[in-house]
């Protein structure tokens, strides 16, 4: 198991809902502590808030990119990168998942039974491909 993923694990058998999960394991890459990224992705679990719409490991994974390319101003253009880079992790999440809705992951149509750890581990994945394609810089 990668590092990244074992630090999502973790989170999520310790209590930590997807979304936590997910951005919490990239805190030192976003010079926030464990605790801070807890606190930031509280409320998109449970696809937001227990609604279960959009997919908290997705959540997780779109705001560590997101922090992560956005340079905190109001330029177009890494807007432009970041919402072209989500869009390409939520079609791939949407392959493979059936959709970017928790209640449909979990309760949809899918013939496989899919468990919440199983795509906290995506979500890990889709950040740690935007990681590869970046050579690893922030």
């Amino acid at each position: 198991m990668k590092e990244k993923e074992k630090l999502a694990m973790e989170a999520y058998t310790n209590g930590c809902n997807c979304a936590q999960a997910v951005f919490s394991a990239f805190a030192d890459e976003m010079d926030l502590t464990p605790e801070q990224a807890r606190r930031l992705m509280e409320a998109f679990g449970g696809g937001v808030g227990g609604l279960q719409e959009v997919c908290g490991a997705f959540s997780g994974a779109s705001a560590v990119i997101g922090y992560l390319n956005s340079d905190g101003s109001k330029n177009a253009q890494t807007k432009k990168d970041t919402y072209g880079r989500i869009q390409e992790s939520a079609k791939q999440f949407e392959d493979k998942f059936g959709s970017l809705r928790c209640y449909d992951i979990l309760h949809g149509s899918k013939p496989v039974h899919l468990a919440c750890e199983d795509i906290v581990k995506e979500g890990v994945a889709i950040v740690e491909s935007y990681l590869q394609d970046n050579d690893g810089t922030i």
